[in-house]
């Protein structure tokens, strides 16, 4: 089975559907396929420079900042569908997912489902419940105002919290947060202005920054660990040749904060990886990892015996049809190739694994670091960042190591995270 040159770039949309037309060299200079696509964006872009945010939304950005001082790494509307097929449907949007990863690389999902309006709550925590089931998340919490205290016990019942709007200070007090101040990826002014350009910015004649946008919300989420990895590093090399065109500040700003995005679920991916190996010996986890991201979403073992299904299925249509038909097939042998970053990728593992005191906390710190000062060129504050990250020496050790690797296998420079590397 021929198989791109690893030393490519296949481009796929969200849904995993190849654009075989577009096979882009990873080397430094753009390529005269794209020449079109730079003038088309050589115009200069308006953007309103006024952010405005409604009440829901801004409680969903309170509850990402509470969770956050909590000790979890959060995403604002990732979207659940149906299955990972192309043809999977659309469940609904989770307004704040959750994720607090330990020091053996276990991990504790939650998920807050905010209403500001009017909500009907135990319907709305019967859904909560099924939902919750439905996706393996452990704690869910109802935030709405106003709910019986009868509710409240019935939905603790489903491990469900109803945290009450008017409560949310005192939480806030008890974590010693300015509620009038959202930084790093609870800046929403940042995150919504970032959003409505790439969402009407078009880059190229295959809309690759939407389907990227769109991949950081709905099409990550349904995927293996190895698939996540190989289309993030996609994904980031894609990014990278995109800030080489002649852009506006603005949209430059943008891109970059897609790339972060994109980064972020790169580490959660590899956390995970990480915590299904741990146990390993070395030797069987590089195997497993080997594998894993050679094959992605289907394995070699599987995809053998597709192809052989398929042929003695098509073998049994011949001979229905030519009853002395003797002929014989041959069957190809599967054997994807491992991609050329794969010996600096289990090099990453092994740091992380044998590092895990040193990488606790990592999505947290990588998630305000990258938000907070590298968006901008911004001199981090140690003083606050101490605020938030005790052990931020450490931390700021692996964040570099992760850098690094990002930076060698996607030839995105050092300069692309301003002064934190």
């Amino acid at each position: 089975m021929n198989k791109p040159d690893n030393n490519q770039i296949r481009l796929e949309d969200i849904d995993g559907k190849n654009l075989h037309n577009n096979i882009i060299n990873t080397k430094e200079e753009i390529s005269t396929s794209n020449k079109h696509d730079i003038e088309k964006i050589n115009k200069t872009h308006k953007y309103g420079d006024e952010i405005k945010i409604n009440k829901g939304d801004l409680l969903e950005y309170q509850i990402k900042r509470l969770l956050f001082n909590m000790g979890y790494f959060c995403k604002i509307g990732v979207i659940v569908r149906t299955s990972d097929s192309t043809d999977a449907e659309d469940v609904t949007d989770l307004d704040v997912f959750g994720i607090a990863i330990q020091k053996d690389f276990t991990y504790k999902s939650i998920w807050a489902d905010c209403k500001a309006g009017k909500a009907k709550p135990l319907e709305r925590i019967s859904w909560i419940n099924g939902i919750k089931n439905f996706i393996g998340i452990d704690d869910a919490i109802f935030v709405k105002k106003n709910v019986r205290i009868n509710t409240k016990i019935f939905a603790q019942k489903s491990n469900i919290q109803i945290l009450d709007t008017k409560e949310l200070n005192k939480l806030e007090n008890d974590y010693c947060i300015n509620n009038n101040l959202y930084e790093g990826s609870c800046n929403y002014k940042i995150e919504k202005k970032s959003e409505e350009i790439l969402k009407n910015f078009k880059i190229d004649s295959n809309d690759s920054i939407r389907k990227i946008l769109k991949f950081t919300k709905v099409g990550y989420w349904t995927l293996n660990e190895y698939t996540k990895v190989k289309k993030c590093i996609t994904a980031i090399k894609q990014l990278k040749q995109f800030l080489d065109y002649p852009i506006t500040k603005e949209e430059r700003l943008a891109i970059k904060w897609l790339l972060y995005e994109v980064i972020l679920l790169f580490v959660l991916a590899t956390l995970k990886i990480c915590r299904n190996t741990y146990y390993f010996s070395e030797n069987d986890r590089n195997k497993i990892i080997e594998d894993g991201i050679s094959s992605g979403e289907i394995s070699d073992k599987k995809m053998d015996e597709i192809l052989m299904a398929s042929y003695k299925m098509a073998y049994s249509v011949i001979k229905s049809h030519i009853p002395n038909y003797n002929g014989s097939f041959s069957i190809p042998k599967v054997n994807n190739r491992p991609p050329v970053y794969i010996k600096e990728y289990i090099d990453l593992i092994k740091r992380i694994t044998g590092n895990p005191l040193q990488y606790n906390d990592i999505m947290r710190y990588l998630d305000f670091m990258l938000k907070e000062y590298g968006l901008e060129k911004k001199e981090p504050d140690f003083e606050k960042i101490n605020k938030y990250f005790i052990n931020y020496k450490e931390l700021n050790i692996s964040f570099k190591t992760i850098i690094h690797f990002i930076c060698s296998i996607s030839g995105l420079s050092i300069d692309t995270f301003n002064l934190l590397v």
